[in-house]
């Protein structure tokens, strides 16, 4: 018994060390995607943490701009306030989203990272590889 409390001692003490390095140490062994800190990118393998950090990257609107700066053509317009709880901000106009190319889009920065992310991990996957024949059956871009 003696034996199993020094050996849960020590992987209790061994993790609570191990754990701030991977996380703050500026050579962190962890890959991006599973970085807590590090920002979303669009190209990112989807994780567990991936949602979280989608919905951080959509709470704040230069970070949205950002990550999207790498997964989309868009040109920053005014924004457009018709009322308190009514408008477009930031707004955008998107010409393409990854490889998907768009009849000008205005819409939110929100709007258009949730659909590069869908464009990325959804779309294009499943356009590449036909079930049946695992042949490409159509291309978006």
């Amino acid at each position: 018994m003696k034996m199993l409390r020094a050996v849960l001692l020590f992987l209790f003490i061994a993790i609570a060390f191990a754990v701030p390095i991977a996380l703050f140490h500026p050579e962190s062994p962890l890959p991006d995607e599973w970085h807590p800190f590090e920002p979303l990118a669009v190209s990112d393998p989807v994780t567990p943490l991936t949602a979280w950090k989608l919905r951080r990257t959509l709470e704040d609107p230069l970070l949205c701009l950002e990550v999207l700066s790498d997964a989309a053509d868009f040109e920053v317009l005014e924004d457009q306030l018709d009322g308190p709880n009514c408008g477009i901000s930031p707004r955008l106009k998107i010409t393409s989203v990854g490889s998907s190319q768009l009849d000008d889009l205005e819409t939110t920065c929100a709007t258009a990272l949730t659909t590069a992310h869908w464009e990325h991990h959804s779309l294009q996957p499943r356009g590449r590889i036909s079930w049946w024949s695992n042949q490409p059956y159509c291309s978006f871009g």
